[in-house]
């Protein structure tokens, strides 16, 4: 157990002590970095699975598995 009571800048004491809104604004700045532009028409759909038509051709397509 650590008794000395030191200014500490890393390790589980720190990360524990830091406040949420800090690593919140911290990842939140970091994921708005790896936005970029492709030069590409890009289309995000929220539909249900069967409602998509057999003609559509998608690069990407994420399932979102039901909750019981």
């Amino acid at each position: 157990m650590r008794t000395s009571n030191v200014k500490r800048s890393f390790g589980n004491k720190k990360t524990w002590d830091t406040p949420f809104v800090d690593w919140f604004l911290k990842f939140v700045k970091e994921a708005n970095h790896s936005i970029f532009n492709n030069n590409k028409l890009n289309k995000s759909l929220n539909l249900n699975a069967i409602d998509i038509d057999n003609e559509s051709k998608f690069d990407l397509v994420y399932i979102d598995t039901p909750y019981f």
